[in-house]
């Protein structure tokens, strides 16, 4: 096989390898960073059997890299956990794809190596497939809704799914990372929130907020909100199913 195709076979192992990782670990990415990270993986592929002294500590810094190319914010725990998947996959389709090239040939290893990786993405899909089937019947309602902080205006997504409350028996919304930063919110505890790669404690913090209603009425809330990254395409906080009653959460 070529070098060029060694380098292609390459990248698109990798990007399907950090596809599965990111999925697992519940994080959302963007195409065109999960495509430059895997091309980095790919170079590095390309020029490593002409290095005198690659070592294992070398290749450990370029998954780090990689993973942190692949996403543009990280809390520690979620770049643990990504890394963590990543390595396991790796070893795994390593370990696989070398059992079965014994009994294939040295030169049938990049087609099996992209097998194992394609068998894996089609077991997350059917997996998260059945998931999506049983949980048509719990149907959510969501819908847009103006948020306001301290005289700005945020897109807050109202959904009926998120049933999260603290201990003090108030709903718990879920915000950006950055608003955060913008408004210097800082960290006041923790939450266990169910998530769809299973319960992750998650940082918290205290929000005062108006809500604006489709018919033009303004609730304010002070509650504590969940800090994600992981929020949909275009809002900047999720919103509490009771929100679309006449709740008052406004008390210390």
């Amino acid at each position: 096989m070529s070098e060029i195709l060694k380098a292609i076979n390459a990248l698109t192992i990798e990007y399907l390898t950090l596809y599965i990782s990111f999925s697992w670990s519940g994080e959302s990415v963007k195409t065109l960073r999960l495509t430059v990270a895997s091309l980095i993986y790919s170079f590095y592929s390309l020029i490593s059997p002409y290095l005198v002294n690659e070592t294992l500590l070398l290749q450990v810094i370029i998954y780090v890299v990689v993973i942190l190319v692949a996403k543009e914010d990280y809390t520690f725990r979620e770049f643990t956990l990504t890394l963590s998947i990543h390595t396991l996959i790796t070893l795994v389709r390593i370990g696989i794809t070398q059992v079965i090239a014994i009994y294939l040939g040295d030169s049938s290893i990049e087609f099996v190596s992209f097998s194992v990786v394609l068998s894996l993405i089609f077991t997350i899909l059917v997996v998260k497939g059945v998931i999506v089937l049983s949980n048509k019947k719990h149907a959510t309602l969501s819908r847009c809704l103006n948020v306001e902080i301290d005289g700005n205006t945020h897109k807050g997504l109202y959904d009926t799914g998120n049933s999260l409350y603290a201990e003090d028996g108030k709903p718990v919304v879920v915000i950006r990372a950055k608003l955060c930063e913008k408004y210097g919110l800082e960290k006041i505890g923790e939450l266990a929130v169910r998530t769809v790669s299973g319960i992750r404690i998650m940082n918290t913090v205290d929000l005062e907020y108006k809500v604006r209603s489709e018919n033009g009425d303004n609730r304010e809330y002070r509650t504590k909100a969940v800090v994600s990254d992981s929020l949909p395409k275009g809002y900047d906080l999720i919103l509490h199913k009771e929100m679309g009653a006449s709740y008052d959460y406004t008390e210390n």
